[in-house]
């Protein structure tokens, strides 16, 4: 029987090398699946949750962040959670909601402006986030909702219109939101109704001629 110290290492070597490529396998696995589906990384052991696995996962889908163990949660992360769904901001911890992570939130999801601190609400945040949702105007300071604002977010989102300050609401308000989207035209206040918007109404919302309001019959 050969007892020479390589012997020894050899049979060291067989007998580790199936465990490490059987760990590679599993990890390989893991990665997989958290690709192709972010919540994959709940099902995981906190062991198996690596740095790489959660980063898959939150680029996969941001709100996996809430599965991430908090000591693997950095800035980087962040960045990518919010990315992949603005929403995820709220799983942001509230040291790392910086300005930069809470625009890359709003961008990809205006109504992540509820998750963002006051103190970053600025022009250039709330702009970013009702372009991309008008819905996000609700979130905005009040001092910041100006007729410019309103409008932006009434183009992205028409239904916004029902969020804009009573002093910020004009014809051109209404006219653009009823254009987006003409099931609003019976909402509009009747001093802002024309016969243009009923014919929005009718043709493109595909409603009857005969549910017009009579003073605008004509059309």
């Amino acid at each position: 029987m050969n007892h020479s110290p390589g012997a020894q290492a050899n049979t060291t070597d067989a007998v580790c090398m199936p465990a490490a490529s059987s760990l590679s396998v599993t990890l390989m696995v893991h990665l997989s699946a958290v690709r192709q589906d972010g919540f994959a990384l709940r099902q995981l052991p906190a062991t198996r949750r690596t740095a790489d696995i959660c980063l898959a996962a939150v680029r996969a889908d941001g709100q996996a962040l809430r599965h991430v163990p908090l000591d693997l949660v950095d800035k980087d992360l962040c960045h990518a959670a919010v990315r992949s769904d603005g929403l995820a901001l709220r799983h942001v911890p509230a040291a790392l909601r910086t300005f930069e992570h809470c625009l890359a939130a709003v961008q990809a999801d205006g109504r992540a402006l509820e998750y963002v601190p006051p103190a970053l609400r600025n022009r250039a945040m709330c702009a970013a986030a009702v372009a991309e949702h008008g819905g996000a105007l609700k979130h905005a300071p009040a001092a910041l909702r100006t007729p410019a604002l309103c409008l932006a977010a009434v183009r992205s989102w028409p239904w916004a219109v029902e969020q804009v300050p009573q002093e910020c609401r004009s014809f051109e308000l209404y006219e653009t939101a009823c254009r987006r989207d003409p099931h609003l035209v019976p909402h509009v206040p009747a001093q802002y109704q024309t016969t243009g918007m009923w014919q929005w109404w009718v043709t493109r919302g595909g409603h009857s001629p005969s549910e017009v309001p009579a003073r605008f019959q004509q059309i």
